[in-house]
């Protein structure tokens, strides 16, 4: 389920809209590594970032979560 917010879709996760207390502990962990990245960021150095594995397999399972 999602929410419409002038001209954006947000996620109910959207930790602006309800405080980043209640968004899950992975997803604090990934909205870290975005927030420090001096640049964008993949999904394969989330992956990474996650100890997960950088296969394309993994990686675009990540992807499809998002």
């Amino acid at each position: 389920m999602t929410a419409r917010v002038g001209t954006l879709v947000r996620s109910p996760w959207d930790a602006a809209l309800m405080g980043e207390a209640v968004v899950p502990e992975d997803h604090r962990r990934i909205m870290d590594m975005v927030r420090r990245a001096q640049a964008p960021v993949t999904v394969k150095q989330i992956c990474a970032g996650m100890g997960m594995s950088t296969e394309p397999a993994r990686s675009e399972a990540m992807r499809a979560r998002s």
